[in-house]
């Protein structure tokens, strides 16, 4: 596997450097920034913008996420090792 940097610009990609790969080649295209204008969850604010972002922001169990998340693994490791 080769990844190349490029720019994509009304319908062609614009490779920045020779691929050097033969024949008919598979590829994957990944558009790592938004275009101008375009508006997308990652851009209003990162994870902030999920809707899922603070849904256990009220439990009082989870006030502590470091040991909720410890209790919640010692717990599906002891029904793991249970059955």
């Amino acid at each position: 596997m080769k990844a190349v940097r490029g720019i994509y610009d009304n319908g062609s990609v614009h490779l920045d450097e020779e691929p050097h790969v033969t024949g008919r080649t598979p590829v994957i295209v990944t558009f790592l920034d938004d275009g101008p204008g375009e508006k997308t969850r990652r851009s209003r604010g990162g994870i902030a913008g999920h809707a899922a972002f603070g849904l256990w922001a009220d439990r009082a169990d989870a006030a502590d996420p470091v040991a909720f998340a410890r209790d919640l693994r010692k717990m599906a490791e002891a029904r793991h090792h249970a059955g």
